[in-house]
């Protein structure tokens, strides 16, 4: 484990694992009480992307507010916060790129930082950015 996510405002607070892509992410995000942190470079931005299933509680991230609901990661030795600043209901994983509901990637045009996202059940996914506060 290499830290703990917790948005108290939508109902999670969940183990991170994982920091490289190469790592078993699958098996991260199907165990119980476990999300896949991922760390990627796009073009220089450093993004760190946090996903899990929807029913093992990460679809608190739907009801996310942008520029009010803060999320907080304990890395043991130091907390980071972040707040909600994009969310798109019904974006697309397509494996190397996140999509907007629009259709723009979301790693390469849109906020460097934190990404969230989860699957919906029409086969969508919910995607949140953060930044730091």
């Amino acid at each position: 484990m290499i830290g703990r996510l917790t948005i108290a405002d939508v109902g999670i607070n969940v183990a991170l694992f994982g920091r490289d892509l190469r790592e078993d992410n699958q098996a991260i995000v199907d165990a119980v009480d476990s999300a896949a942190y991922i760390y990627t470079d796009v073009l220089g931005d450093v993004r760190d992307i946090i996903s899990d299933h929807d029913n093992q509680g990460f679809d608190g991230i739907k009801r996310a507010v942008v520029g009010q609901t803060v999320a907080t990661i304990d890395f043991g030795t130091q907390q980071e916060k972040y707040v909600c600043i994009e969310k798109y209901n019904h974006g697309q994983n397509v494996l190397t790129d996140l999509l907007a509901d629009d259709g723009t990637s979301v790693l390469y045009q849109h906020s460097p930082g934190l990404i969230m996202y989860t699957c919906n059940a029409d086969g969508s996914v919910t995607i949140t950015c953060w930044t730091p506060m």
